[in-house]
């Protein structure tokens, strides 16, 4: 294949198209496992994960291990626009003639793209003005944004207007999928069926699907899919969006199977659907779902990276602020956590030979994979420690193929050359790809590089992450999956990984692991995958029947859940259907919350038919000791066990802070400061007669009193002193100093 930079006839087509781009997260293995093993963590240590898990290729498949000379690159034309927008503004202005520009003619070249302008604040009206003067058509605007279809010839001036800090090519979201009436074994598997049986079946809810396409939708009316649907449906190109369905029924079917899932858990729930292709359409689906009396929505997209990976961004039309405005208008909002377990690398920057380039070994700057046939596109974003307001580290991403040219030089295919030297709306941030699909001749082994520039300070850490149709990338890491939005801290959202619903004591090996960037654990809980769908082919994993395999799935049977929970409990805040569904799900793995599986698998607790007042509460525990835990900010809480205890809810509070603010608060009641957590008593395991919880991220070296409660209720309720919990025995708390 002759090496191909990506065309700018390419990049167009792409931020036009009206394809959101589909993961095939199939349980293959892309590259074989019998490569060395990595390198000793001395020789190539990528902090904080001192070993990382790797997939190797073939032997014969890579000729040697990468090393490169320095690449020297150019101040750009038009500072404000990324890299692939400056090549284009540059090629359909003249100023040079890339080696391709005889695949392209000017009418193709001068089809708008979909670009996001980000603007001072003040400055937004004007610069909408000039845009709408100009016969652009403007797509949607924000508070410090604008998102718009701009001709190729007119990137540059635009990007030139007073009050305009950069210019980003769109890149569509990611659907995490891995790829007569049916149900999908969700619905038992998580026990809803039993709450339908006593007619909870998210009569009266609204339930929001946000999604790349809807093809096939209509044919499933009326058996699969609700015969009423309402509808928003956005376009590629510059043309506003319509409430036709018919116009969602393009792009994939995607979000079609995901709304199936749905209609499984919640068959009564009234169903509204958008396809959206941008940040901004996302913002404003929700916007519009919210208007709509929408309880819950379910997101099974993946979006770019768009801030430090702490669950915030500094940019108004983030997907992360989008969901935190969604929260605060009482809506639960349910993501896939990502199926990017294998398809993600995160380390520190690791030059030990002062090349300028990042080692992911010792010996090789190359993260190599595998582009096959029909493989249509292929995209790989990397972000790193840096401000995103002002970043003044400057990396670069450059994609070869991996094998040389004539002068024994490997071909370059695309390169994000961006500079960051601390200018306003200067981002950490990087992207490179190419459209296909792959031609049997374009189908082989590529890798990526990164480039040091002018740093000060080396980044503490680097996340780089490979999109569909990628399965696999050589260098690996066993954490740091998640990405955006999953990486979210708003507690009206969960981010749900998936177990496959042969297995639902093992994790889909795809499934992304936490913690976020900043140490949270991630994901939030755990659904099943590779349900049954009438939408979706029969796929074989793992030598079982598999449907609709992938988090996309394992999201909308957690979105039905969550309606369930909101019909019986109409009062729940987000936080609260949270809350609810995270205390019922069924431990797996490490005791407590960890970063595979989160709270546990999602499962909806046993209801009685009747209830006739408050159940007795049960027998009190005693003999509350508390100890230091293995990492800092931990302490163990043990206790006597009680048989007849349904829930245990255990009890903390900061005697230096919180239990002051109570004691000056107006009731006076100390009591009332206590942090709760309510967990399910089946995931105890009684040792002795005790049992015992781990409480985290406490302040260290600090005062801090802890109680349990006990309850013999089959249903969690939300009052913290309601009759059906007893205090313990006395002494009603124990004292601890947690470790400095």
């Amino acid at each position: 294949m002759s090496a191909r930079r990506l065309s700018n006839k390419q990049w167009l087509t792409l931020t036009a198209l009206a394809i959101l781009l589909a993961m095939a997260l199939s349980a293959g293995i892309l590259f074989a496992a019998n490569a060395p093993e990595p390198p000793d963590a001395a020789v190539a240590p990528i902090p904080p994960e001192p070993v990382v898990d790797r997939v190797s290729l073939q032997t014969d498949d890579v000729q040697e291990q990468v090393n490169l000379p320095p690449i020297t690159k150019e101040p750009p034309a038009y500072p404000n626009l990324d890299s692939h927008l400056n090549q284009l503004a540059e090629d359909y202005a003249g100023v040079h003639q890339p080696s391709d520009a005889q695949q392209r003619t000017t009418e193709t070249d001068a089809e708008p793209v979909l670009v996001t302008l980000y603007v001072e604040p003040e400055r937004v009206d004007d610069v909408r003005q000039y845009l709408e003067d100009n016969g652009i058509f403007v797509r949607n605007v924000g508070a410090d944004y604008i998102e718009a279809h701009i001709p190729p010839s007119m990137l540059g001036a635009a990007s030139e207007q007073p009050g305009v800090l950069r210019v980003d090519t769109v890149i569509p979201p990611q659907s995490h999928q891995s790829r007569e009436r049916v149900i999908s074994q969700g619905v038992g598997l998580h026990g809803a069926d039993a709450w339908h049986n006593l007619g909870y079946r998210g009569s009266s809810i609204k339930v929001g699907v946000i999604d790349s396409g809807f093809e096939g939708f209509s044919r499933l009316q009326g058996s699969e899919l609700p015969a009423n649907v309402t509808a928003r449906c956005y376009f590629d190109g510059p043309k506003a969006p319509t409430s036709q369905l018919s116009d969602c029924e393009a792009g994939s079917d995607h979000g079609t199977a995901v709304a199936e899932t749905v209609i499984d858990v919640a068959p009564e729930a009234e169903l509204y659907i958008a396809k959206v292709h941008s940040f901004g359409d996302l913002r404003n689906a929700a916007d519009w779902m919210a208007d709509q009396g929408v309880k819950v929505i379910n997101v099974s997209l993946g979006f770019a990276y768009d801030g430090p990976g702490d669950g915030t961004s500094p940019s108004s039309n983030s997907p992360l602020k989008t969901i935190e405005t969604a929260v605060a208008n009482d809506i639960t909002w349910i993501n896939a956590g990502g199926n990017d377990a294998r398809r993600v690398w995160y380390g520190q920057f690791f030059d030990p030979n002062d090349t300028g380039f990042h080692h992911f070994r010792s010996d090789d700057v190359g993260n190599a994979f595998r582009v096959l046939e029909g493989d249509a596109p292929v995209l790989l974003l990397l972000r790193w420690d840096d401000s995103w307001q002002a970043a003044d580290c400057d990396l670069d991403l450059l994609l070869f193929e991996n094998r040389r040219d004539s002068s024994g030089n490997y071909m370059i295919v695309d390169a994000d050359v961006r500079i960051q030297d601390g200018g306003d709306g200067d981002t950490p941030l990087a992207a490179v790809g190419f459209l296909g699909p792959a031609t049997a001749d374009e189908a082989g082994i590529y890798f990526v590089a990164i480039q040091k520039n002018v740093c000060p300070n080396p980044p503490a850490w680097m996340q780089l992450l490979a999109w569909d149709p990628l399965d696999h990338i050589q260098y690996q890491s066993p954490s740091h999956h998640m990405g955006n939005p999953e990486e979210s801290r708003s507690a009206g959202m969960l981010a749900v990984g998936a177990a496959h619903y042969w297995n639902t004591n093992t994790i889909a090996a795809y499934s992304s692991r936490g913690p976020t960037i900043d140490g949270r654990t991630k994901p939030d809980i755990t659904g099943v995958a590779c349900g049954t769908t009438a939408t979706d082919e029969l796929l074989s994993v793992d030598g079982n029947q598999c449907w609709f395999p992938g988090t996309s799935q394992a999201a909308p049977h957690v979105a039905g859940m969550a309606a369930l929970v909101k019909q019986r409990f109409p009062d729940y805040s987000p936080a609260e259907v949270v809350r609810y569904l995270e205390q019922n799900a069924v431990d797996r793995g490490a005791a407590g919350d960890d970063n595979t599986w989160g709270h546990g698998m999602a499962t909806l607790p046993v209801v009685q038919a009747s209830a006739p007042g408050l159940a007795p509460a049960a027998p009190p525990t005693g003999n509350i000791e508390v100890r230091d835990g293995i990492n800092p900010g931990e302490v163990v809480v043990s206790w006597n066990a009680v048989d007849e205890a349904t829930y245990y809810r255990i009890g903390y509070v900061n005697m230096v802070t919180d239990y002051e603010l109570a004691k000056a608060s107006n009731t006076g009641e100390w009591l009332e400061a206590f942090i709760y957590v309510d967990v399910n008593a089946l995931n105890f395991t009684e040792q002795g007669g005790r049992v015992e919880y781990t409480v985290r991220r406490l302040a260290p070296g600090v005062r801090h009193a802890f109680t349990v409660l006990t309850s013999n209720d089959v249903e969690n309720t939300r009052e913290h002193f309601g009759g059906r919990y007893s205090w313990p025995s006395s002494p009603r708390w124990s004292f601890h100093t947690t470790a400095p």
